[in-house]
């Protein structure tokens, strides 16, 4: 069964943001260096909450101030949706992190500190106006299972990441519009996270774009799979009228 049908029913949204979540969504705000960057930041997590509220996967808001306070309550996963430069408290909270298991998923960072932390390392910045080089992402045999082979995104500017760490390797790489595949990595995997070139995009191909954002943190959370297909499940029953609990049940 195509494993997006699982969560068929993701109009039928559950309030999934929670206290206790164990997945912590960053928002930039004074990792970024003006109020434009932080407006796009703020929007860049509002879809990655629409996105995991969509996927029944609960979450907790925090952000470059707060998320000090929030990482040493024990999550396993911290997603930084697009935090440039780490103020320095939050980086050293974020080693604690790491160094007690915890897992970090990074977008589009341009902090070298952060790169080290991961075991990446950070390239020039590249843009391309033309928007040809980077139009799709796609997956390697060797990315964690789920993962979808290929997920459209047009791209002007990355922030190049290649592997350096012992356990690192470059998961998927940037297609062009010829269909090219290129040797500009668009997802680079480590013990300690995983780190994408680019911000993730509203760009069409969403069902592909969730599923991959699933499957990455299902990769460091393996019960995020039955979790989430439960509540997606349980969700969908609950709505319809007609259902007895006992037809509930059996859908369970």
């Amino acid at each position: 069964m195509p494993l997006l049908l699982m969560f068929a029913f993701t109009a039928l949204r559950l309030p999934v943001q929670a206290g206790d979540a164990d997945i912590i969504l960053v928002q930039g705000t004074s990792s970024l260096p003006s109020a434009a960057e932080r407006s796009y930041a703020a929007h860049l997590t509002r879809r990655f909450s629409t996105w995991l509220e969509a996927l029944h996967v609960p979450y907790r808001l925090s952000d470059d101030d707060t998320a000090g306070t929030v990482l040493k309550g024990h999550p396993q996963v911290a997603v930084l949706t697009y935090n440039a430069s780490l103020p320095t408290a939050t980086l050293a909270t974020l080693k604690q992190f790491v160094a007690k298991g915890g897992k970090v998923l990074v977008f589009y960072s341009a902090d070298p500190r952060l790169a080290d932390l991961l075991g990446v390392e950070l390239g020039a910045y590249q843009a391309d106006p033309l928007e040809q080089r980077w139009v799709s992402m796609r997956f390697s045999s060797s990315a964690p299972r789920h993962l979808p082979r290929n997920v459209r995104q047009t791209s002007r500017n990355i922030r190049p990441v290649r592997p350096r760490g012992t356990g690192t390797r470059r998961i998927a790489r940037w297609v062009g519009s010829d269909g090219t595949v290129s040797d500009d990595t668009a997802w680079v995997l480590s013990p300690q996270g995983a780190w994408m070139s680019h911000v993730l995009l509203d760009d069409g191909d969403t069902a592909n774009k969730q599923q991959m954002l699933l499957a990455l943190l299902a990769h460091f959370r393996p019960s995020l799979w039955d979790e989430a297909a439960t509540a997606s499940i349980a969700s969908a029953a609950n709505a319809v009228p007609s259902l007895t609990p006992a037809d509930r049940r059996k859908t369970l």
